[in-house]
């Protein structure tokens, strides 16, 4: 929170410090002439504002060391002195240093990047970043805001497109793309430490890269946040990659295609400040194909470390394993909503169509080693992996899945996987309530538990294939409020029925309960009970139906009479 204040203040303290716009270009309209004057030239004579043409694509590295305003994008120098856009102004790095550099002064400053396209950087040494270099040396505070701006096509050591380092440091980008950078080591995109960074307005971090043959390396293809960096993500898409916004079409050789979260970094997904979902989608872990490569979206590590998605898109990423998401060693994972907010009550959060690799992956959606886990509001199918096709945890780790569908993952076997058991869970805490498990086609049984402790309650686990329910080895747990296909496995069974729960459309997916179901008023609250059902609504006891073991209904889902009139086609 001490971040975002300071970022809010710095932007503040920015506006005083602008002078009079001087324009750069190569016409008699303009203050100073490219041909013998540069941007570089400009900033050591302390111009507040500098307005760039783009009639010509400029070359050059610029160092920066206080507060300025560089804005591109005008045709001629006439429209740069009336402020008329469009386009970008394009500075070309010429593969020497960064293509712009930025260490503090003596005072805060502020560097508002405006309508460039910064291209052909590289970050070599101190300066690591290729498109922007940031370095805080006097801890003094250094704010960048990247607007209407493009860096594309950069290389450097730690952060291809974007390098920030410093506890003061904040970076803001608006309908900005970091876009087809490369990094040596780690953070293809952006790499943060101890910062922080926001993407709003239609921003993206996509098809970025971090390669390095060493399993040290190749860490964070989209962004790296590390040494408790923090990062809000306001932008994003349920469309194409080629919309160009969230987090999308990043590889790495090593860990986190999409992202590489460690030492207590904290990224947020905030999809209750947009009206759209947030996307993580199409990235990759191991793109050297050694077997080392965890996390597709996001690979997570350590204490304190925290993925909090609050509206997200979870869709087509891949991995060794996690195909989806690596949460381990302590850091957590939070999927659901915000103080009860999200983009879309009744569609909040989707987990949908990740890998694991054929070649022994676990988890599809989710691996875990000693990670916290705490999903709720969310719709996960069509996940694929050879064992944990959802989900795969060991050694410690703390699982809960409550008030979620979960649905036609794995494919019985088929295009090469193995898909053995739906959840796999291994030495560990698990927790499932109110969810719906339904026509997950795996091998073995729906739930494979060994060690630790489990509670399965006021849910329903009904997946036909494999047919079998449970497969437990060394444990016993709770088992209460259940309707499933078969109780074979199982080991208590209370207050449970089998009993089809008659869903409304199987064929079409809809796993909704007609308000006559065995699952209507089946089961009794719980601690592990949300107050809403997995689309926004509110619990309820129906007057129609007998309360059996008490008043709320098994599964994500609680029946209204609403679900049945809609489902027989009234309006």
């Amino acid at each position: 929170m001490k971040k975002v204040f300071t970022f809010i203040g710095l932007m503040l303290a920015s506006v005083h410090s602008l002078a009079v716009p001087v324009t750069l270009g190569n016409d008699a309209n303009c203050t100073y002439n490219i041909a013998n004057t540069s941007i570089q030239d400009l900033v050591n004579a302390f111009a507040g504002e500098i307005r760039v043409t783009k009639q010509v694509e400029i070359v050059e590295n610029i160092q920066i060391d206080r507060s300025i305003l560089i804005q591109g994008g005008y045709e001629n120098c006439n429209d740069a002195q009336l402020g008329i856009k469009n386009g970008v102004t394009t500075i070309n790095g010429n593969n020497q240093a960064p293509v712009i550099s930025i260490s503090d002064g003596n005072d805060l400053i502020t560097v508002i990047i405006d309508s460039l396209k910064l291209k052909n950087g590289v970050g070599l040494g101190s300066q690591q970043g290729g498109g922007i270099s940031v370095r805080e040396t006097n801890n003094n505070g250094i704010k960048i805001v990247l607007r209407r701006s493009i860096v594309s096509n950069n290389n450097g050591n730690f952060g291809g497109g974007v390098f920030l380092y410093g506890p003061s440091v904040s970076l803001s980008l608006e309908e900005s793309k970091i876009l087809s950078n490369e990094a040596v080591y780690n953070g293809g995109g952006i790499y943060c430490h101890q910062g922080f960074v926001r993407l709003s307005k239609d921003s993206g971090i996509i098809l970025n890269s971090a390669y390095n043959s060493s399993n040290s390396y190749g860490l964070g293809g989209g962004l790296y946040a590390g040494s408790g960096c923090e990062v809000e993500i306001r932008s994003g898409t349920s469309g194409s990659l080629f919309n160009f916004k969230g987090i999308a079409g990043n590889s790495s050789s090593n860990h986190g295609g999409g992202i590489y979260a460690q030492g207590g970094s904290v990224v947020k997904l905030q999809s209750y400040l947009i009206d759209e979902f947030i996307n993580i989608t199409e990235n990759f872990a191991d793109s050297n194909f050694n077997g080392s490569g965890e996390g597709g979206a996001a690979y997570l590590t350590g204490a304190g470390t925290k993925l909090e998605v609050y509206g997200g898109l979870i869709k087509e990423n891949s991995a060794v394993h996690g195909g989806g998401i690596s949460v381990n060693n302590a850091a957590e994972l939070i999927v659901g909503k915000f103080n009860g907010s999200c983009w879309n009550q009744k569609n909040c959060n989707q987990i949908v169509a990740n890998e694991a690799t054929t070649n022994g992956g676990f988890g599809g959606a989710i691996y875990s080693i000693g990670g916290n886990i705490d999903i709720s509001y969310t719709d996960i199918s069509d996940n694929r992996a050879d064992n944990g096709v959802v989900l795969y945890a060991d050694f410690g780790a703390d699982i809960k899945v409550r008030a979620s569908m979960v649905h036609d993952n794995g494919a019985g076997n088929a295009d090469g996987w193995e898909d053995i058991y739906n959840f796999s869970i291994h030495n560990s805490d698990f927790i499932m309530n109110h969810v719906t498990s339904a026509y997950n086609d795996v091998i073995g049984s729906s739930l494979r538990i060994d060690g630790g402790s489990y509670t399965l309650e006021n849910s329903i686990i009904y997946d036909p294939d494999p047919g079998v329910t449970a497969s437990m080895t060394g444990v016993t747990g709770i088992e209460n409020c259940l309707v499933v296909n078969s109780s074979d496995g199982l080991n208590q069974f209370t207050q449970s029925l089998v009993a089809f729960p008659n869903f409304i459309d199987v064929v079409n997916r809809d796993y909704h309960v007609r308000g006559h179901s065995e699952a209507a008023d089946l089961c009794p609250s719980t601690v592990n009970s949300l107050d809403q059902d997995f689309e926004g609504q509110n619990i309820w006891d129906d007057p129609s139906q007998v309360n059996i073991f008490g008043f709320r209904d098994a599964g994500a889902d609680e029946t209204y009479l609403s679900d049945t009139i809609f489902a027989s086609g009234f309006d």
